[in-house]
């Protein structure tokens, strides 16, 4: 995109709330340019996809983490979809009562995932990874916790709450284990 274009829309209104974009104004204002990175990153920023986030009741899965964490004893729990895992901030973290939505791929290291947003004050905001498809599996988790967890337990083998891998017959029968239908809350 011209540069002329993403300075425009650098000052438009609708990236008046982003703390980044009133950084680079901040930069912009006192140099009247842009490092080639940050013109990068205004481009990536301002052609984001939009996801409507208001209205969405994502309540029910930071029930779930809650459960696991104050009632089920588990420090740090996380809850495993196809795409995602939906992780419970730690108690002495910046953000300590928000979710964190991260790339479900076992084969990178934590730091290498892709971070699709965060769940914080019953709010949703998602990062410019973050698709359509992230925010739809996310309110379809809301929906309905267990079955979620069902469904991903027996189409991938493991637990969607522990992650381990699915082995008593009951557990493979039910697509998640019972101690973590306890300790999650998930009973039906």
């Amino acid at each position: 995109m011209d540069k002329s274009i993403l300075i425009t829309k650098l000052y438009s209104q609708e990236l008046d709330g982003n703390n980044f974009a009133q950084s680079l104004r901040s930069y912009y204002s006192r140099h009247n340019t842009l490092s080639d990175k940050q013109f990068y990153a205004l481009d990536r920023m301002v052609n984001a996809p939009s996801i409507k986030t208001e209205n969405v009741d994502l309540a029910p899965i930071k029930k779930i983490l809650d459960h696991a964490h104050y009632i089920g004893g588990l420090k740090n729990p996380k809850f495993r979809l196809e795409d995602v895992i939906v992780s419970r901030a730690k108690d002495n973290s910046r953000n300590p009562d928000a979710l964190y939505i991260t790339e479900n791929a076992p084969e990178k290291y934590w730091d290498e995932r892709k971070y699709f947003g965060k769940i914080s004050d019953g709010k949703f905001t998602p990062s410019r990874d973050c698709t359509s498809e992230i925010f739809l599996a996310l309110q379809d988790l809301a929906s309905d916790p267990y079955t979620k967890a069902v469904n991903y337990g027996k189409w991938s083998g493991q637990c969607s709450c522990c992650g381990k891998t699915l082995t008593d017959p009951k557990s493979l029968e039910l697509g998640i284990g019972p101690i973590c239908i306890q300790k999650f809350g998930l009973g039906n």
